[in-house]
């Protein structure tokens, strides 16, 4: 959920597991605001308006053919099954003290080709 702002940018308590072991439970994060959809990239730690929630999740990609524009975000403990589109209005910010380790990308992605999905 949203925290308090300072001279870093918005902060957020993470309240789930859906990113552990990258983000825990209790870890505050701090987000940059993102300028254009253009300027994110796959894997990039991103929260977002959902209904009455505030969620953090990575980007898997932007939607070019199905709701064009959207983007694509999953979460690490289920990355298949967490597939809503997301407006880019709803972006609240991406985090910047956190990445997504090489080598986890590199098992998602894997996964993902083995499963035939996108």
């Amino acid at each position: 959920m949203p925290g308090k702002s300072n001279l870093s940018g918005l902060k957020c308590h993470i309240v789930s597991d859906s990113m552990h072991p990258v983000l825990k439970v209790g870890d505050w994060v701090t987000l940059e605001p993102v300028g254009s959809q253009e300027s994110l990239k796959r894997f990039d730690l991103i929260v977002f308006k959902r209904a009455d929630r505030v969620v953090c999740h990575y980007l898997w990609r932007i939607n070019q053919q199905l709701l064009p524009g959207t983007l694509v975000t999953r979460s690490l403990r289920s990355p298949h099954h967490d597939e809503f589109p997301v407006s880019f209005a709803d972006i609240l910010g991406r985090v910047t003290q956190k990445r997504i380790p090489a080598w986890t990308r590199a098992v998602l992605i894997l996964r993902t080709l083995l499963r035939g999905t996108t």
